[in-house]
This record gives C-alpha cells, sequence and structure tokens, in this order.
C-alpha cells in the first residue's frame, strides 16, 4: 500500500500537479496557444487574450472533476468591462491534460444562454506571454 502512495506521489509531481483523487485542491498549471490556467493551494488565475479571471480554491469532485465561477473578470483592450460579469469553467482530466469548457457570464442586460467554448490545455508552464493586442 505504501509503495502505491509513494509512486502515486511521483506522478502527481512528475504531471506538475498534486490532485490524485476526490477532494484534493487543484493545483499545477496547464496551457495552451491561447490560454493558461495556474492553480495553487489558495486560488487559480485564468488568463486568455484580453482576459484574466480570478478564482478562490478548486476542490476536486467525486470524479476529479470540477465547476467554479470566477471572482472576479478583468477584460482589458477596447472590451468593455461588463459590472458583475463572470468566468465560468467547467474541468476534468484526461490523462495529463485539463479539458476545459468555459463561458462569461454578464452582470447586467437580459439573461441569456452564454456561448460555451471547449479547450483542452496540457500540463506545464506557456512560454510566451499571452499580449492583448486590441
Amino acid at each position: 500500500m505504501s509503495h502505491r502512495l509513494i509512486a502515486l506521489a511521483l506522478l502527481a509531481a512528475a504531471c506538475g500537479t498534486s490532485p490524485v483523487g476526490p477532494g484534493d485542491t487543484l493545483t499545477g498549471n496547464w496551457s495552451t496557444a491561447e490560454a493558461s490556467l495556474a492553480a495553487t493551494s489558495t486560488g487559480v488565475v485564468w488568463s486568455q487574450r484580453c482576459l484574466r479571471a480570478h478564482f478562490s480554491r478548486i476542490t476536486l469532485g467525486e470524479n476529479g472533476d470540477f465547476t467554479a465561477e470566477s471572482d472576479t473578470l478583468t477584460q482589458v483592450g477596447n472590451i468593455r468591462p461588463t459590472p458583475g460579469a463572470k468566468l465560468t469553467i467547467q474541468g476534468r482530466f484526461v490523462g495529463r491534460d485539463l479539458r476545459l469548457e468555459y463561458s462569461i457570464l454578464t452582470g447586467d442586460g437580459p439573461p441569456h444562454e452564454p456561448a460555451v467554448t471547449e479547450l483542452t490545455l496540457s500540463a506545464g508552464r506557456l512560454n510566451d506571454p499571452l499580449v492583448c493586442n486590441y
């Protein structure tokens, strides 16, 4: 049994993530050319061109998946920030990759179905900064 726990710990360290099961806090870094997610034991930062969202810490669900709504959402460039806007994310692991669905919920105006975008992020940090060209 102890050999199995050691193997799981080594696997988690190699993947850049510490969660190994339900109830664990999401920690690590995942990215694509379009976006990145950096998670620590205290919070999560989602970065995308012209968009940044901060989340409280995220705890993995029963199946190792999660759903979260941002505490703050900052839009830059010539995009008009919407007071009360939030970013929602739903994620699950596929091997070392993190499959995410995300959408922006606006804070004002009539309710509507937000557009949902899907991305698969690979374990690791983004080497090039995400630049807003607006």
